[in-house]
């Protein structure tokens, strides 16, 4: 595996092509203000695997309609113990119990 890290403001869309999979990452901002976030969605969603954290998980949800809400309480450096139920290799050799940090004061609605 070959990973490469490109400034979403960096790299012009055409050269996402040749990627396989892209990784969407954390902010700082919101989605129309992060970049190319939102077009290298539109442009590679049907045609490559993406996965977004944080930011890049709102960029996905704003591209396919959904809204984002500001949090009535902001989780800046919470520590929460989760329970993730998926077997996929994202989550492979992790417990199906553990303490994630928490950075955030959005949510995706519809």
């Amino acid at each position: 595996i070959i990973v490469t890290v490109k400034r979403n403001d960096e790299i012009p869309l055409e050269m996402v092509k040749e990627y396989d999979k892209i990784v969407l990452s954390p902010g700082p901002g919101i989605p129309q203000e992060a970049g190319l976030l939102l077009p290298l969605i539109k442009e590679y969603a049907a045609s490559k695997p993406i996965l977004g954290v944080c930011l890049g998980h709102q960029a996905i949800g704003e591209s396919f309609g959904a809204g984002l809400v500001n949090l009535n309480q902001v989780y800046h450096g919470v520590a929460t113990p989760i329970t993730h139920r998926d077997n996929s290799y994202l989550f492979k050799g992790l417990s199906k119990t553990l303490t994630v940090g928490r950075y955030h004061s959005w949510v995706v609605s519809d």
